[in-house]
């Protein structure tokens, strides 16, 4: 157990809010750090470190990645105004051991639609208040993305094609057949949980990144674009030995063991959602303060 961990009878002395953020330690599993939002003077625990605001005062256990995931099973959410094709489609999937969720419209989707758990749509072009391709414009607009299968019986190749290049996994033509379905959503379902595990991992990183000193940023920065010590102190207008000292606090605070995993932290936390439709920007480009 890490130094400074706190015993549940500690813990449960808190009355106040806590603020867990994700931290990959160097011991087996994942913990959380946890960062009190109020002045806590009561407690004597080990200094996990300074970040520049209320001290860390210890370490929470959290559940694994893979075990938060499989935790909640994927759902394919149905979106289609024909009540057959909803329950034909509904058993095609159940049957292939998919949780199914219908609505009859846009608006019901997204009023419906649980942003936290994993999964996909399968989404009818032709809806009555709002279309397939504006319900997927809005889905990313407001950042809840999902994988999307779309179906349609007046399928056009200059439609498919607009859907694809929206970020569309596949277009299917109805009626839908079993093995043209199943394939799409487990490929969307798939898709959808790489999303996920990039999304976490990227929060970790900048939970991290969040932990280092303005001045440590720097020494970071220039680690990354691949500078020695003697080389930043000289950027700097410092010592070398000075910036060992920061060095070091950036790679114990990063969890990095190497330069290497450092520069992989470092364009985690920069880096956009990956998805089809978006791209890449640069470690430090636009980093918030």
């Amino acid at each position: 157990m890490p130094v400074g961990t706190p015993r549940a009878s500690t813990l449960a002395k808190l009355n106040t809010n806590i603020d867990i953020l994700p931290w990959a330690g160097r011991v087996s599993g994942s913990f959380g750090l946890i960062r009190p939002l109020e002045p806590i003077d009561s407690l004597e625990m080990g200094n996990l470190g300074d970040a520049g605001r209320a001290p860390l005062i210890g370490w929470l256990p959290l559940p694994g990645r893979d075990e938060r995931m499989r935790e909640t099973p994927e759902t394919v959410y149905v979106v289609d105004d024909d009540p057959g094709i909803r329950r034909a489609l509904e058993r095609i999937l159940n049957a292939a051991g998919f949780h199914s969720q219908t609505f009859a419209s846009a608006t019901a989707y997204l009023t419906g639609e649980e942003p936290d758990v994993p999964g996909c749509v399968v989404l009818d072009v032709t809806l009555p208040d709002l279309d397939g391709l504006n319900l997927q414009r809005r889905m990313t607009d407001s950042g809840r993305d999902r994988p999307i299968v779309f179906i349609s019986a007046w399928g056009t190749i200059p439609l498919s094609v607009r859907a694809m290049r929206a970020g569309a996994v596949t277009f299917l033509t109805k009626p839908v057949a079993e093995r043209d379905l199943l394939p799409a959503v487990r490929e969307a379902v798939a898709m959808d949980r790489h999303w996920r595990r990039d999304r976490e991992e990227r929060s970790a990183a900048r939970a991290r990144l969040r932990l280092l000193t303005p001045r440590e940023r720097e020494v970071m920065e220039h680690i990354v674009n691949g500078l020695l010590n003697k080389q930043i102190a000289g950027t700097l207008g410092t010592v070398e030995q000075t910036v060992k000292v920061h060095r070091a606090r950036v790679m114990k605070k990063m969890a990095a063991r190497s330069v290497a995993e450092l520069v992989r932290l470092a364009t985690l936390a920069w880096s956009v959602p990956e998805h089809p439709h978006q791209s890449g920007s640069s470690p430090f480009e636009n980093a918030p303060p």
